[in-house]
């Protein structure tokens, strides 16, 4: 085969494949899958045709244009459809054998492997093709076929080949290449183009029909050749098609007859025009006002079709109405001027300001010269002509001293003027002058406060400041706490690592709050609480850091009780018997219920906690009036109110809320009162109108029905005119406030407030005005009931201005009593100290002489007067014993009494210790048990309570019998109960009420010494620790004293 006609061969086989290729394009998406193989195997095969009618240079050496294939395959369809194709190929010259099957194959890689960047440059270039890519890329295959022949073949078969056919190859073939490429590309550029002017169609029309516009295009005779979604749906017809445009839509105006043709007039030399008059769309006999505009579609310089679009404005004329009474309502100022600074513009706020009576008399007016000349050349002046000049906003505060007013100004500048919003600031600016001086005060005050204050740079972390408090609360010196890592070191070592992290986030965030325990310069340990906010500084502009730390040891302590108290409000709470449940106040949900509520309402607490509070209420005014009242935690925070069971029956209730804190969560905690029959009375009581009146009329205090929305009264009885003086004809129709009846304004409020919350008001003690001027102190009741069918307040008001009188001159004389008893105290226990001194003398004299008689003057006495002097030698024992009891019960709490916790173990082993000697005497049995509690008392409080107590146990035991004295004790709630137990003598019943009293003895006889003041000690040192004794005994079977203390 010749040159010229393998070559003319080729290709028409690349231009058939190349329609065939086309045409797979336009039915397959090139960029799926699918396609890219099936245009592979295609190419694939085109090349192997090519190979089949090739230019046969000697047996086993061919040349063909299989390499525009593979170069076209790998640009155009990806690096898939480019190795099908090579594959392909390559397979088949393998096929075929002979001399140049090698390098034939390697020439096909070689196509795909140089096709592949140029494939990579249309991606990165981000356009779809580059056509002078497959250009370059068929040229440069043709290139490297040169050494690949010389290598593979030799030398002298490239010098025979070289310009019979490679030199027409580097030529032809990259030009058939870029012809393919243009051919296919267009195929798919025409396909995409298609695709998009439907998508564009489909877009447009899903567009028209979703926009809340009418959108109808009509012919030059205005028939209808399209309506939207809108439009039909406003005719109410589906079907228009060649229909005229005034059998569909019927349109008004106030200035023309005819719109549509006024409108198609003015569209004879323009392509679009809008309705300037007012316009109207028909729709019954309701008018529509509608904003329109018409666009002509023009051909050969004539209208061929028009667009209307209708738009319904009613929205916008009644927010541009809403706006005008906006800006005539608003508490700004606002007016306009033109380029001469005269008004065109101000509102009634204005006017006020500008100290006019209405905004009429402002305009025309020049600003300057007739209204404010005083303010020519101020701040706000220069402003407004700054402003103006420079087409900018602007903002100035200024004070204009003829009126002694500060105002905030607003300037917005236009071509035509200048328009201000302004408002007085008079009270803002006076409220900033206090706060600067108070913020003075601050800093004056700042090294008393409690509070550490420090500041540090959030780059460097260096400490910038530290308020001087810190030597007076932590004990350190300014000096030590500038030092680098001071705050580090001085953490207590389990919180350091986690304080430290906590701390170092206010780098990410802008404020950071944490809890840790540091160390005092004393070395005691402190809860610290630390709070820190990112700021930025005006004069550096770095961030910084702001915070405070603040001693919280005595709260964190707090918070430890607090829930050892919420524990013990949890037994409470479930064991009661009344129905209690708690409420999440943010929502109404209930979060716990007690058995009790459990039981009357018949939910189990599982069931209780899915449930609202307003699934209780039949009525949701009901909860809404509960929840208000809760929130707003009034004196009385209680409604009456009903609510349903689980089984359907409504019960009357009444609800008492108190607010109750959980951690973080608000709770209500209500507790519920059944109080059907208490209701059931009342309605029985107010549907008898017959008895109601009666008893209203004959009432020996005074009553008033009044209506409930006017206030005005309906009725009063005849008490009321004989106390107030008023007659009923003189008030029937007229309120309280119309005769001046009340005495301040705060009792007729905070009446108020308490019938509208609580629905009554009980007993309340208000005070009245009467005809003549009086003041009447009285106590009022009232309620809401209904009368004829309409609801009445039905008040009462019983007059208690003598018995307060008589209670304040009763109160008087209790407190003159009081000081006057409270006198003679005093003045006996002087009384009885200065007896007990005055008696030490002759005491020891007495005591003296009797030894001086018993030693000089034994041999002369006999024996009965030597039982004399030992009868006076016992009594002026007994004597001084008493006086020394008597001076301590005086002593007794006269001094400060300094409670704190005291641990029991110490203060036995002290007394023990005291009666060592008497217990080893008598041989005492004493069982005490180990870990005795700690509680709240005074040391030696506690040791004169059981010295006293273990001595009287010791004393007053049978002869011969040994002592067993036994100490118990049992903790409850925030009390310990101490048992002290002997298997002494016992007490008489009669004298166990008087065993306190002050030189009471409980034995009869001599038998047993004492001075009767011992356990009136006890009983003053336990009151003084607020604790309680009590005494239990039996004659021969011992005696039990109950002591009950603080924590």
């Amino acid at each position: 085969m010749s040159v010229f006609k393998g070559f003319l061969l080729n290709l028409f086989i690349n231009l058939s494949f190349l329609l065939i290729s086309g045409y797979i394009v336009n039915k397959l998406e090139n960029d799926k899958n699918k396609a890219k193989i099936i245009q592979g195997t295609l190419f694939g095969f085109a090349a192997i045709l090519n190979m089949t009618f090739p230019i046969k240079l000697e047996p086993g050496l061919i040349f063909d244009g299989r390499t525009i294939f593979i170069n076209l395959s790998t640009i155009l369809f990806g690096p898939l459809s480019g190795l099908i194709s090579s594959a392909f190929a390559s397979f088949y010259r393998l096929f075929i054998g002979g001399k140049g099957a090698i390098g034939g194959t390697l020439i096909i890689l070689l196509a795909y492997l140089i096709s592949l960047p140029f494939y990579y440059l249309t991606i990165k270039k981000q356009t779809r093709f580059y056509k002078r890519y497959f250009g370059y890329a068929s040229f440069l295959t043709q290139v490297a076929m040169i050494p690949l022949i010389w290598v593979l073949i030799g030398k002298s078969t490239l010098l025979k080949l070289f310009y019979p056919f490679i030199i027409p190859a580097l030529i032809i073939y990259p030009f058939v290449t870029v012809l393919g490429a243009y051919f296919l590309i267009e195929q798919i550029e025409l396909k995409n183009m298609s695709q998009k002017i439907e998508d564009r169609e489909r877009m447009m029309g899903a567009v028209l029909d979703n926009i809340d516009e009418i959108i109808i295009l009509t012919d030059q005779n205005l028939k209808v050749l399209f309506l939207n979604r809108s439009a039909q749906k406003f005719c109410g017809i589906a079907e228009f098609s060649n229909k005229p445009l005034t059998d569909l839509f019927k349109f008004s105006s106030d200035t023309v007859k005819d719109p549509i043709k006024e409108a198609i007039k003015l569209l004879q030399n323009k392509k679009q025009t809008k309705t300037t008059e007012k316009c109207y769309l028909l729709k019954g006999i309701k008018k529509i006002p509608i904003e329109g505009q018409i666009t002509a579609i023009k051909e050969n310089h004539k209208n061929k079709f028009y667009v209307f679009t209708i738009k319904d404005i009613s929205e916008k004329i009644e927010k541009e109405n809403i706006m005008q009474n906006i800006i005539e309502r608003t508490q700004e100022g606002i007016e306009s001027y033109d380029k001469n600074w005269n008004y065109t513009f101000a509102n009634k706020e204005a006017a006020r300001l500008m100290k006019v009576k209405t905004p009429k008399d402002l305009i025309g007016k020049n600003k300057w010269k007739d209204l404010n000349p005083e303010a020519i050349g101020n701040s706000f002046h220069k402003a407004c002509i700054e402003a103006f000049k420079k087409q900018k906003e602007r903002y100035v505060e200024n004070y204009f001293e003829p009126w002694d007013t500060w105002f905030e100004n607003r300037i917005y500048p236009s071509n035509d003027g200048v328009t201000v919003f302004f408002r007085d600031i008079t009270k803002k600016k006076k409220a900033e002058l206090e706060l600067k001086q108070k913020n003075e005060e601050i800093e004056n005050l700042l090294n008393l406060n409690s509070i550490i204050l420090f500041k540090f740079d959030i780059e460097t972390r260096e400490t910038t400041f530290i308020s001087k408090n810190i030597e007076s609360i932590l004990g350190y010196s300014l000096e030590e706490c500038f030092k680098q890592s001071w705050w580090r070191n001085h953490l207590y070592q389990e919180d350091r690592e986690k304080a430290i992290i906590n701390s170092d986030r206010i780098i990410t965030a802008n404020h950071t709050t944490q809890k840790f325990r540091f160390y005092k310069k004393d070395g005691d340990l402190v809860w610290i609480l630390e709070k820190q906010k990112k700021i930025k500084n005006k004069a550096t502009g770095k961030d910084e850091v702001l915070g405070v730390w603040i001693d919280i040891t005595n709260l964190m302590a707090a918070e430890e009780r607090l829930k050892e108290s919420e524990e013990r409000f949890k037994r409470i709470f479930y064991n009661d018997t009344v129905p209690m449940f708690l409420i999440n106040l943010s929502d109404g949900k209930l979060e716990d219920a007690n058995n009790a509520a459990c039981k009357f309402y018949g939910y189990t607490i599982e069931e209780f906690k899915k449930l609202k509070l307003s699934d209780l209420h039949p009525e949701k005014t009901n909860f809404d009036m509960l929840m208000k009242l809760i929130k707003k935690q009034n004196n009385k925070n209680y409604i009456q109110t009903q609510h349903l069971t689980k089984n359907g029956e409504v019960k009357d209730v009444e609800i008492y809320g108190v607010p109750l804190s959980f951690g973080n969560k608000e709770n209500v905690f209500a507790i519920v009162h059944d109080i059907s029959e208490k209701k059931k009375y009342l309605r029985d009581l107010i549907n008898s109108e017959s008895k109601f009146f009666v008893i209203f009329n004959t009432m020996p205090i005074p009553a008033t029905i009044s209506d409930i929305k006017t206030g005005k009264f309906l009725d009063v009885n005849l008490k009321f005119e004989e106390i107030t003086g008023y007659k009923k004809e003189e008030i029937i129709g007229k309120t309280s406030h119309d005769i001046n009846l009340w005495n301040n304004f705060e009792d007729r409020e905070r009446y108020l407030e308490m019938l509208n919350q609580n629905g009554y008001v009980d007993g309340t003690e208000l005070k009245f005005r009467t005809k003549d001027g009086k003041i009447l102190t009285t106590l009022v009741s009232a309620t809401i009931q209904n009368i004829d069918g309409k609801p009445a307040i039905i008040g009462t008001a019983q007059d208690i201005t003598e018995l307060k009188k008589l209670q304040e001159t009763l109160e008087e004389r209790v407190r003159e009593r009081t000081e006057h008893l409270e006198k003679l105290n005093e003045e006996l226990k002087t009384f009885a100290h200065s007896i007990a001194h005055d008696l030490k003398e002759p005491l020891r004299s007495l005591y003296n002489f009797s030894e001086i008689l018993e030693k000089e003057y034994k041999k002369i006495i006999d024996d009965k007067g030597q039982e004399y002097l030992n009868f006076i030698f016992e009594s002026a024992k007994e004597l001084q014993r008493k006086i020394e009891n008597l001076n301590e019960y005086i002593k007794l709490g006269k001094e400060g009494i300094t409670l704190g916790k005291v641990p029991l173990d110490r203060v036995i082993k002290k007394v023990i210790n005291v009666l060592s000697s008497k217990i080893k005497d008598t041989e005492a049995n004493l069982k005490i048990p180990e870990n005795l509690p700690i509680v709240y008392g005074n040391d030696m409080l506690l040791e004169k309570v059981f010295q006293n107590l273990i001595d009287n146990s010791l004393k007053f035991v049978k002869k011969g019998k040994n002592p067993e004295i036994s100490i118990q004790f049992k903790e409850k709630e925030e009390r310990v109960i101490i048992f002290i137990e002997d298997n002494g003598i016992g007490m008489n019943i009669k004298y166990i009420e008087k065993a306190f009293n002050l030189f009471q003895r409980v034995h009869e006889g001599d038998l047993y010494e004492g001075t009767g003041i011992g356990l009136a000690i006890v009983k003053k040192a336990i009151d003084l620790m607020d604790g309680e004794i009590s005494v239990n005994s039996e004659i021969g079977k011992g005696t039990t004293f109950i002591l009950t203390l603080k924590k």
